[in-house]
């Protein structure tokens, strides 16, 4: 498998991790003691993070407390970064979304029904006949998963005839092998069966 680009987006405002850690310890207050606000301190520092990108203002967070209402933003934001994403993606690659034959989505953050690849298809024209595959529930390393996931779909079936594929036709020794090589370079796995294997098996 090859990736030919790879597009981002965030969500704003970008704000300093440190910044963050003494809101959260200011809204805490009394509830956590100074042991544990210098847990946490220890641990924002030992993750290297030193800034975030927020979905809202960090003054909303308060207000936004049951999942429903959280859910929500998740939905909202979502898909604003998938279409910009992707936007950015094709804009590398010199593609359109119209070009796709399928998407894969994978999130860890929350949940949508119609999933947000679906909800991303009319704004940016994915074809009607487009392989859609939603994927949830795959943890912290659902990106490496999904990829995965999408290496397993990428394969092609060539069914070799024992005559108008053989060297008695023309065909050099190498035929099958320039192929397969050909297919590998573009992230394809061919798979290759004769037409006995064929008639015998199926």
């Amino acid at each position: 498998m090859r990736i030919v680009s790879v597009g981002t987006a965030f969500p704003g405002p970008l704000r300093q991790q440190s910044d963050l850690l003494q809101e959260l310890t200011r809204a805490w207050g009394d509830r956590v003691t100074d042991r544990e606000r210098g847990l946490l301190e220890r641990l924002a520092k030992s993750a290297g993070v030193k800034t975030k990108h927020l979905a809202m203002n960090p003054e909303e967070y308060a207000t936004c407390r049951d999942f429903t209402s959280r859910n929500k933003v998740f939905q909202t934001v979502a898909q604003d970064l998938g279409i910009k994403a992707i936007e950015s993606a094709c804009q590398k690659a010199d593609i359109t979304p119209s070009e796709f034959g399928s998407i894969y989505f994978t999130t860890v953050t929350g949940i949508a029904v119609s999933s947000i690849d679906a909800r991303i298809a009319g704004p940016l024209g994915f074809r009607p006949d487009i392989k859609r595959v939603p994927l949830f529930g795959l943890g912290c390393v659902a990106g490496a998963a999904g990829l995965a996931r999408v290496h397993d779909y990428l394969k092609a079936i060539e069914i070799n005839g024992r005559y108008w594929h053989s060297e008695t036709c023309g065909k050099s020794e190498d035929y099958h092998l320039n192929k397969t090589t050909m297919c590998l370079e573009k992230g394809i796995s061919l798979l290759h069966f004769w037409e006995n294997e064929i008639d015998v098996s199926w």
